[in-house]
């Protein structure tokens, strides 16, 4: 068990370091924000499976805004930065980090993630609400919302 949580603390390390290697070579052009939907921003229910050294705590909803780029942050208290790399977004926060594959643009992303704990747990994105229904705002229990994922609802 030890020896998987090393190897996920070892890839999500060298995506970190990758990812902004990438980032950084880009021409300041390449890195502008398309004008179309980014596929990131609007409201996403986050469910999280423990698999060590913790306890899955319930869904909770999150708000995603653009910043600039190819870059996301979340509302609220614990603010997490997204990096959308191709068809992965590495999620980073002051807690945990983690690596999430888009299953779907706008609509459905899940991966693995680390806490600084040393906690392991897998993780997945369904979005609720586009940016412009603001239907909430910053991290509450997705119970307490009342919002469910819906197929054609896209960030």
């Amino acid at each position: 068990m030890a020896h998987r949580r090393r190897s996920l603390i070892a890839l999500l390390t060298a995506i970190c370091a990758l990812s902004w290697a990438a980032a950084s070579a880009l021409p300041a052009a390449a890195r502008q924000a398309p004008t179309a939907p980014d596929g990131l921003s609007g409201t996403w229910r986050v469910s999280r499976t423990c698999l060590t050294i913790c306890a899955s705590p319930k869904p909770a909803l999150k708000v995603v805004h653009h910043l600039r780029g190819q870059v996301f942050v979340t509302e609220g208290t614990v603010r997490q930065t997204l990096y959308l790399t191709g068809t992965q977004v590495l999620v980073h926060g002051p807690k945990d980090s983690l690596i999430l594959t888009v299953r779907a643009l706008g609509q459905a992303m899940d991966g693995y993630g680390v806490g600084n704990d040393g906690s392991t747990f897998t993780t997945a994105w369904r979005c609720v609400a586009a940016p412009s229904s603001g239907a909430t705002q910053g991290t509450m229990p997705a119970r307490q919302s009342g919002l469910q994922p819906r197929s054609i609802i896209h960030c």
